[in-house]
């Protein structure tokens, strides 16, 4: 239905599109899941800096848009969230060689073998688990890891029944998976994976019970993980007990130091905070090296302390903070670290060094003006690189692929809200300026559905949009006085 709608519809008849598209929006939202329902309504804010060992592409969460690509030409192209999976708070991870990504999903994770363009749900045991975390292998491009944390299932009045969390590893590029031996089984949620660089055989895994009191825990192998050690989460001297523990970082230098972030809650009139931790002894001990007051982002996300990266060449520690970009010594035998405000940037949600090159995610809106920031001087002064209005548009992808037949069609219906015109896009431009629908494929928005992608929630966003254009002029998203989107 939605396809006959489409393909008959005048281009700049608005009022019949309106019409016409109120029935098909009201009938596919039936099917549609809540959390999809929002579609790309939400401020861009991009999340963290992937790339491959020595590829300068750069791969770019968005929390309610999917993947920006930034090519070495210098131009941004989209893989939009459909393509990938329904999984909003999605985290990535491309191999060293760049052939490969994945993504954790509410069941599973779905991988592409085709830089980007196709993706495909993985099979097997963990396809039934919850994952939340990936880290991809240093050295084999084959190689990734998966920290899975589902939780309890219950049935009728029976008492609820752990899941059978733990690590899993792929070596054939996500084809397969299997469990880490040296975890095996556990109903404990396992909520970040880290590899040393230095060292691949080194693995960090984080895990809580979930509730009070959370008994979070640090595990650790040298052995590739065949076997683990296991160190619960001593007091922080003077906090209370975190509610959060995750890894962030691996010295690239020194397998033995790993930063890590815990949050804590607000309690008696306390602020949230975040605090960053380091060990120089495996995980055995941390000590805090500097606490931010938690905030909440568009759309639910939280911010205080966000990412770390390592500028080797001037041995400083990069810290991405809700307040901005943070610097300190690097060194690994430092017994303390004092860091200091560098970049002037008002908040930044990643950092990443590459070659002579910083780059932090930051705010696409004033006073930042850059999505993405860098600097060629180390942090000391990082100037916008890209925006969102710069998009060109979807990555090339050929028919066939989940990025090929939906990514096109979305974007001509929510270009408009990235402040991206017809000058820069260079795909599904209409005449006069404005963005139009490209023909859907009508395989796709038949219904049919590929293995691990449901077909409503993508049409449901297109029909939608277009219905959206149709009643009200559209204006490029913008935050509010409070941080938010209007």
């Amino acid at each position: 239905m939605g396809c006959a709608i489409l393909s008959g519809m005048s281009r700049r008849s608005a009022k019949g599109r309106s019409l016409a598209l109120a029935g098909a929006l009201g009938l596919a939202a039936l099917g549609a899941g809540e959390e999809h329902a929002q579609a790309h309504g939400g401020l861009p804010i991009t999340q963290r800096i992937l790339r491959a060992k020595s590829d300068p592409t750069l791969y770019v969460p968005v929390f309610y848009w999917g993947l920006w690509v930034g090519e070495p030409d210098g131009s941004w192209r989209w893989i939009c969230e459909e393509a990938i999976n329904l999984q909003r708070f999605r985290r990535y991870a491309v191999s060293n060689d760049g052939a490969t990504l994945y993504a954790t999903d509410t069941k599973g994770l779905t991988v592409s073998r085709l830089g980007g363009c196709d993706w495909s749900a993985a099979t097997g045991e963990i396809a039934q688990l919850r994952t939340l975390d990936l880290a991809a292998d240093p050295i084999d491009a084959a190689t990734a890891y998966v920290a899975a944390g589902a939780g309890s299932t219950t049935s009728g009045g029976s008492p609820p029944v752990p899941a059978d969390n733990g690590l899993f590893v792929t070596r054939d590029r996500g084809l397969t998976f299997t469990r880490l031996a040296g975890i095996g089984t556990s109903p404990r949620l396992f909520d970040s994976v880290r590899v040393a660089p230095s060292d691949a055989t080194v693995l960090y895994a984080s895990s809580t019970n979930n509730v009070a009191p959370f008994d979070h825990a640090l595990h650790r192998s040298t052995d590739g993980g065949l076997s683990f050690s296991t160190q619960p989460l001593m007091p922080l001297g003077g906090r209370a007990a975190p509610s959060t523990f995750e890894l962030l970082a691996i010295d690239p230098r020194a397998p033995e130091v790993l930063y890590a972030r815990a949050g804590i809650s607000a309690t008696g009139g306390a602020s949230a905070m975040q605090l960053l931790l380091r060990s120089v002894d495996g995980g055995v001990s941390f000590t805090e090296v500097h606490a931010v007051e938690a905030a909440t982002l568009s759309g639910g996300l939280n911010s205080g302390i966000n990412d770390v990266a390592f500028d080797l060449a001037r041995d400083e520690l990069l810290v991405a903070t809700a307040t901005g970009l943070l610097k300190g010594s690097a060194t690994p035998s430092a017994q303390s670290i004092a860091l200091t405000a560098t970049g002037g940037l008002s908040r930044a949600q990643c950092v990443d060094v590459f070659g002579q090159q910083t780059y932090a995610c930051s705010w696409n809106y004033e006073p930042d003006n850059a999505a993405i920031a860098s600097g060629a001087n180390g942090a000391a002064t990082l100037s916008p690189l890209f925006r969102f209005d710069q998009t060109k548009g979807p990555i090339s992808c050929a028919t066939g692929t989940t990025v090929g037949d939906q990514c096109g069609v979305i974007w001509s219906s929510y270009a408009d809200q990235l402040g991206v015109g017809a000058s820069n896009a260079d795909g599904g431009v209409g005449d006069g300026g404005e963005m139009m629908p490209r023909e859907p494929d009508c395989s796709i928005a038949s219904g049919a559905a590929r293995p691990g992608h449901a077909a409503a929630p993508w049409l449901l966003t297109l029909l939608g949009a277009s219905l959206l254009r149709s009643v009200t002029p559209r204006r490029p998203l913008r935050p509010s006085s409070s941080g938010h989107r209007r």
